[in-house]
């Protein structure tokens, strides 16, 4: 055991491993310890105890905290090594682990005193910190004689016995502890029992399994940190307190038969047998068989193959129906033998029948079942299988590979090893096994007779959630779908529409270019041709054809330019035709010297561009109309907007006209006529209403358009 130099919880491999044993002890025993008679103060003021069963007395709470001890006794037992340092103190009421505080040169069977603490660790008590003050060689102490039962079962920790034995397996001790001791097993490995011997020979086949020995030795009781037994070794100083009783006799060969006749429970004597490996599980079993008896064989058996035939030779204990050969060494037979055949079972139930069950565990059965299901447990394949009303198991290694066929719902053929389950229940009350599970070798032992439908739950449940997903995928192709044909629509109707706007547009310019321009282009050229006829004969009215010519010319560039203005307006633009009449009516009275005002409870009225700018010019027309042939002083610009009409009105104070004879276009007089034809235009209506001496007023009434 390794030595801490803080004395703490020390054990075979590392100080630190074993230190969280004594805030866990400590934490679950804090309450017990207040519930001592005068709690842990008076017993620290008590005098140190003196013997090793005044500390074995101690209460664990209290052993734990740490009890002043002053102990004079034999070494029993030593470990004392390059890197560890304890030994048990053996008194005449029993002995106890210590660990020194430092180093010291010590020997089994010398005298000493030691003082130091108590503690409880994974060894059970034990004094800590100790300071050793050698003594006197007085020889080990005699050894209390104690069944190897008795130690498994009683509380004999620390105590220096002598017991014996038979030796199920003799091996060197784990390589992570140096130096290696070495280890003598005991007993079936239900209820084993471990002897370390610290100081051995060279490791050979000195004590071979079923050596009979009687040895000395100090029982340490391993816990766990509530102080619950875990196991019991037995610590050895050498081979020197080792004797051998009856050497191992050589095995007796038995017939598994015999083997499961004569064997009805655990047996110190090793036997030997032969068969045929029908199973074979790496590191936990092989079943052998002969005839129609097969046997399962624990041990060393790595190095075999299902199939070989082979001797085996181990110790029978009692398996969980029929007995089974523990601590087993195989070795290859030299004559081969032909494989067993495997017992046919026509009706499951009958797999319990009293009279072939002890033959019928552990041997090679083929049955026929309906799969269930498929699942993983423990590293292995397992299958749920079902026939003749009964449910049972087939395990199968988890690296074979089962075949696309074997699927819920397949009927198979199988062939394994059978073994028999039994509840507690029914063990307590002597009954027959209840339950049955096959171990398959690989899956060649299985035969698909039908495949399970294709449709299994697992392959629905799939098959459900991708049409699911599928359906999901399709709803939201769908939407995205119905909102790009939308989306595709939208745009072709706006380009439409954008389309029968231009269109209408280019209508509209046409058809103003044509009423307008066209005309004015023909009257200005029917001047011209009259007056390149008549200048000669008549120049005065050559001139003035000449100048009426020029004025519709002048006509005919406004209009153009106002068309082009036109053209460029924005249509989804906006604008507020109050604004553009106020700057109207600016730009009127700056240029003319007449008062052009707007009236000022006209409000705000939006208006689309292309529309605004046929209003304005329809409203400076006829406000150039005025200024032009009225002479006023004052044009009064009004704006009236109801829910279903737009009016627009501009009065003079001129001399007025009576409209009936006014002039018209063959005179070069435009004013009038431009005007209605624009109104009419904008779906509009032009009223001109004045008489000579009282002034004009120019009324214009369209729709109203929503702001």
């Amino acid at each position: 055991m390794r030595y801490c130099p803080s004395g703490r919880w020390p054990n075979d491999r590392s100080c630190a491993k074993t230190e969280w044993l004594r805030p866990v002890t400590a934490s679950f025993l804090a309450s017990t310890a207040l519930l001592l008679p005068g709690g842990l103060n008076t017993a620290f003021s008590q005098e140190p105890l003196t013997t090793v069963a005044q500390a074995r007395q101690l209460p664990l709470a209290e052993a734990l905290e740490g009890r002043p001890v002053k102990l004079t006794g034999v070494i029993s037992y030593l470990r004392h090594t390059d890197k560890d340092l304890n030994f048990n103190l053996h008194d005449p009421t029993g002995g106890v682990m210590i660990y020194p505080a430092g180093r010291a040169d010590l020997h089994p069977g010398q005298e000493v005193t030691v003082t130091g603490v108590t503690t409880v660790s994974m060894h059970g008590l034990r004094i800590n910190d100790a300071q050793v003050i050698p003594g006197a060689m007085k020889g080990l102490p005699p050894a209390q004689p104690v069944p190897l039962a008795e130690i498994r079962e009683d509380d004999h920790d620390g105590e220096y016995v002598i017991t014996e034995g038979t030796i199920r397996v003799s091996r060197l001790e784990s390589a992570e502890i140096s130096p290696q001791r070495l280890a003598i097993d005991f007993g079936p490995q239900r209820q084993r029992l471990t002897a370390w011997i610290t100081r051995f020979d060279e490791y050979t086949d000195l004590l071979p399994p079923g050596t009979v020995i009687r040895l000395r030795g100090v029982v340490v009781r391993w816990t766990n940190p509530l102080g619950q037994v875990q196991s019991t070794s037995l610590l050895v100083n050498g081979m020197d307190e080792v004797e051998v009783i009856r050497s191992a006799p050589p095995p007796a060969m038995r017939a598994i038969l015999d083997i499961q006749i004569e064997n009805t429970g655990v047996s110190p004597r090793r036997l030997r047998t032969s068969g045929v490996i029908t199973c074979h599980r790496p590191g936990e079993f092989l079943v052998i068989q002969r005839e129609n008896f097969a046997i399962r064989v624990h041990g060393a058996t790595e190095d075999v193959a299902i199939g070989q035939t082979v001797e085996v030779t181990g110790f029978p204990v009692m398996g969980e129906y029929t007995v089974e050969l523990e601590d087993a060494t195989v070795v290859d037979s030299k004559e081969p033998e032909p494989p067993p055949v495997p017992e046919r079972i026509a009706d499951v139930r009958k797999i319990f029948r009293a009279a072939e069950l002890v033959e019928r565990d552990a041997r090679l059965v083929t049955l026929q079942g309906s799969l269930l299901a498929t699942r993983i447990f423990d590293s292995q394949q397992v299958l749920d299988l079902r026939a003749d009303g009964l449910s049972f198991t087939a395990w199968l290694p988890h690296s074979a590979v089962l075949p696309d066929s074997v699927r819920p719902g397949s009927d198979l053929e199988i062939t394994g090893i059978c073994a028999f389950h039994l509840s507690d229940e029914r063990r307590r009350l002597g009954r027959m096994p209840d339950a049955f599970t096959l171990h398959l070798r690989n899956a060649d032992d299985i035969l698909v007779l039908r495949p399970g439908p294709w449709w299994t739950a697992d392959r629905l449940r799939l098959a459900l959630i991708l049409t699911v997903v599928g359906a999901g995928l399709s709803v939201v192709w769908s939407v995205s779908l119905r909102e790009k044909n939308a989306r595709l629509r939208r745009e072709i109707a706006a380009r439409r529409q954008a389309e029968n706007e231009l269109s209408q547009e280019r209508r509209r310019v046409a058809s103003e270019l044509h009423d307008t321009l066209e005309q004015t282009l023909t009257a200005a050229s029917l001047q011209l041709n009259a007056a390149s006829r008549t200048i000669a004969a008549q120049p005065d009215t050559a001139a003035s054809q000449m100048s009426l010519a020029r004025q519709l010319i002048a006509r005919s560039r406004q209009e153009v330019r106002d068309a082009v203005w036109d053209l460029r307006l924005d249509d989804k633009a906006e604008v507020d035709l109050r604004a553009l009449l106020e700057r109207v009516c600016a730009e009127s009275t700056s240029t003319s010297g007449c008062q052009v005002v707007l009236d000022p409870r006209d409000e705000s009225v939006p208006l689309p561009a292309h529309v605004g700018a046929q209003v304005i010019r329809l409203a400076r027309e006829a406000i150039a109309n005025a200024l032009k042939h009225a002479a006023p002083q004052t044009v009064t610009v009004n704006l009236e907007r109801t829910t279903e009409e737009l009016t627009l009105t501009i009065a003079d104070d001129g001399r007025g006209f009576d409209p009936s004879s006014a002039a018209g276009p063959d005179t070069g007089h435009f004013g009038l006529t431009g005007m209605k034809e624009r109104a009419q235009r904008l779906g509009a209506t032009c009223e001109i209403t004045s008489r000579p001496g009282q002034g004009c007023t120019v009324s214009f009434q369209m729709p109203s358009i929503p702001g």
